[in-house]
């Protein structure tokens, strides 16, 4: 992985979310992280740890309190201060420059049926991407959308349904059709698939698989399921209250977890056998700090079974412990 071409680079990215009182709520603490060109690049955590706040930040949905989002994939050279020989700093472009860089990057969000327009046809919906981004003729725009539909696996006919007509697996494959219409270099699936039944969500990761290979996609998968991140994944990023416990390549991360709260996320996930019984599931005591007012040291101490002194006064660095293993842990120092 280490001589594939990197081509996004986060470098300490912040975003607080400002409240009444002059109150902030910390969603990202310092992610600092390089993904690789057609790699799949999972992230998990619980419900609240900053996981779709990280992909709509990278994406400038969302702008970063501070920190940088270093883009290396389509030229902005001589648009703008912030592009040159080292990439483009996305957090420094302004409105109508992100535009041009929104062919390179999308988004397919959780909800299917929510990112629909239900006054829309699938058909048009799609067709907008192309009217709004090319100088193609309408029939050239039908063409190409009627082609998008087959490639995601709906019929041409599909074009004249609306939302309400088509199901959820349906709907999900006519969000991601218009994420890929432009042909884009980075795509954000957040827990795309988890509203999803088992048998529609092994169709549509298929085919993410298929269009990963065939387009060389990089996908940032959002998600809860580790059972679905084991599959589909290269490498995973662990989150914990907006900061990053735990990064490795999926094998690794999932035959030898080292960070505390990597462990208790593994175990407890639901096993069909249980073949000794001395080997329980060690669950997690407390509640999730609140992220107002975060802990000091390592936001994790307070659940921590392994936790020392150190831990409640120093916050760890993401140290690497073997070849592409990083993980944040006073242990391991």
């Amino acid at each position: 992985m280490s001589e594939r071409h990197v081509i996004l680079e986060l470098k300490k990215l912040k975003k607080y979310f400002p409240i009444k009182r002059g109150l902030v709520v910390h969603a990202l603490e310092d992610i600092s992280v390089s993904i690789y060109e057609g790699e799949k690049f999972g992230v998990v955590g619980e419900s609240g740890c900053g996981k779709s706040t990280l992909g709509r930040t990278i994406l400038q949905l969302y702008p970063p309190t501070s920190g940088a989002c270093i883009y290396y994939g389509r030229s902005l050279e001589g648009v703008s201060p912030a592009c040159g020989e080292n990439g483009i700093d996305l957090t420094k472009l302004r409105p109508q420059e992100m535009r041009v860089l929104r062919r390179d990057m999308q988004i397919v969000f959780q909800d299917p049926a929510a990112s629909l327009d239900p006054r829309q046809t699938v058909g048009s919906t799609i067709e907008e991407v192309f009217k709004i981004n090319t100088d193609y003729a309408p029939s050239v725009r039908k063409e190409k959308t009627l082609v998008l539909l087959e490639k995601v696996g709906l019929k041409r006919e599909h074009f004249e349904y609306y939302p309400h007509q088509l199901s959820g697996g349906q709907k999900q494959r006519v969000g991601i059709a218009r994420a890929i219409a432009l042909d884009p270099k980075f795509v954000v699936l957040d827990e795309s698939v988890s509203a999803l039944d088992v048998s529609i969500q092994a169709q549509i990761l298929l085919l993410l698989e298929a269009l990963n290979r065939e387009k060389n996609l990089t996908y940032f998968f959002i998600t809860h399921d580790l059972g679905v991140v084991k599959y589909f994944c290269d490498r995973v990023l662990v989150m914990y209250l907006g900061n990053v416990c735990e990064l490795a390549p999926s094998k690794v991360l999932f035959r030898s977890p080292l960070h505390p709260y990597t462990v208790s996320l593994l175990d407890a996930v639901p096993r069909p056998v249980v073949h000794d019984r001395a080997q329980k599931e060690r669950i997690l005591e407390g509640e999730v700090p609140s992220a107002i007012a975060p802990p000091p040291g390592c936001p994790f101490h307070t659940r921590c079974p392994r936790r020392m002194l150190l831990c409640s006064k120093e916050k760890p660095e993401l140290r690497e412990i073997e070849e592409g293993h990083f993980v944040a842990c006073h242990v391991y120092a």
